[in-house]
């Protein structure tokens, strides 16, 4: 998530941050006019790769009355561009509003996150709540990620519902951990309080998420769910059709960070196993007969006539430094930073790879 100057001013007392928790609060200016969001995708992906985001959109328009329409001329709309990461401004902030997805973001559930921002939803584990459901190990958040673990105050949003440990919204045990130098893994920086809980990377949509959507729509009637049996869609990768072998004769890694994914486990954890199937085939070993290669997914190239559309978004404030001033320990702050190794010099993405990725780009 991204705070505009406005919403930054609102959530800061006492010298400290505040930052959001489940749904805003409605007012005139955060809502989308008749739940109707235009977007706009950038030039810089790729034609399946818009396939992808507008098949995703879809899914989202099967359960809920809000509706995605490609931008034509109206003032206020998300822009999604391929940058540093996974985020976006919540709710509608008014004219272009930026809304990053990086190649390795281009999964239905990752999709559907951010958009729920973009709609107004904030993430589960903010809620003014979230201390009877969870312990925040803030030893163990990197310093710069602090924020995404705060909580907000109880007049600022609405939370009828109980505490959903398995919401779309809701991050993993180790998002934004510091690295176990030793062990080379992340630490833990949230741990359930109910006992039999896990928390790992949650692929699909929640009933209650479902239930949310519609209430913050004022939706007239019933939604049918995705998936009738169970109530949520089964995690798919690419436009609503389920993956359950690598759609390709050759099998390769469509990420360079699955040497690391491997590392930490990933290949075989039950929830992230579809992911690495899709991502990972090779390193992961999912090639079940196929052809090895060594190909990745290469980077777009960046476009040269986006300087227009892009003078027209809203640029994310992003904080780098701890709470006391000093400044974060020199490391990547995305997985994502090896795949812009070759756009660290270049004037649209140097101020932003200088905040997430100082050890790649070597900004140190």
């Amino acid at each position: 998530m991204v705070l505009t100057p406005p919403q930054l001013a609102r959530y800061i007392e006492n010298g400290s941050l505040l930052v959001r928790g489940v749904s805003r609060k409605e007012s005139a200016h955060n809502r989308w006019i008749n739940n109707i969001v235009p977007y706009a995708v950038s030039p810089q992906y790729t034609s399946q790769q818009k396939q992808i985001i507008r098949s995703s959109l879809r899914g989202m328009e099967k359960i809920s009355c809000f509706r995605f329409v490609e931008r034509k001329s109206e003032k206020d709309y998300v822009f999604i561009v391929p940058l540093d990461g996974c985020y976006s401004y919540v709710g509608r902030i008014g004219g272009g509003q930026l809304m990053s997805l990086s190649p390795d973001c281009l999964a239905d559930f990752i999709i559907w996150h951010e958009m729920m921002h973009a709609i107004g939803f904030e993430h589960e584990h903010q809620r003014p709540d979230r201390d009877n459901h969870l312990t925040v190990k803030y030893e163990n958040v990197i310093p710069a990620q602090m924020v995404n673990f705060e909580k907000i105050r109880a007049n600022e949003v609405d939370y009828p519902d109980k505490y959903d440990y398995s919401s779309l919204m809701h991050y993993d045990s180790y998002a934004f951990g510091k690295l176990d130098e030793k062990r080379k893994v992340r630490m833990a920086t949230m741990i359930p309080k109910k006992a039999g809980v896990s928390l790992g990377d949650n692929m699909a949509f929640s009933p209650t998420d479902i239930r949310k959507l519609n209430r913050l729509g004022k939706c007239p009637t019933p939604i049918s769910p995705l998936n009738p049996e169970s109530g949520v869609q089964k995690k798919p990768l690419h436009g609503g059709k389920e993956d359950t072998t690598v759609p390709s004769a050759q099998c390769f890694d469509r990420t360079s960070n699955c040497h690391d994914f491997k590392e930490a486990g990933k290949c075989e954890a039950p929830s992230y196993k579809a992911l690495m199937e899709n991502y990972c085939a090779l390193t992961c070993g999912y090639c079940k007969g196929m052809e090895k290669t060594t190909k990745l997914v290469e980077l777009p190239k960046s476009p040269q006539k986006e300087h227009n559309i892009k003078d027209e978004v809203k640029k994310p404030k992003v904080v780098i430094e701890a709470k006391d001033g000093n400044d974060v320990e020199c490391e990547d702050l995305k997985i994502s930073c090896k795949f812009f190794v070759e756009q660290c010099q270049k004037a649209n993405f140097r101020d932003v790879l200088k905040k997430h990725c100082r050890k790649t780009c070597g900004y140190c």
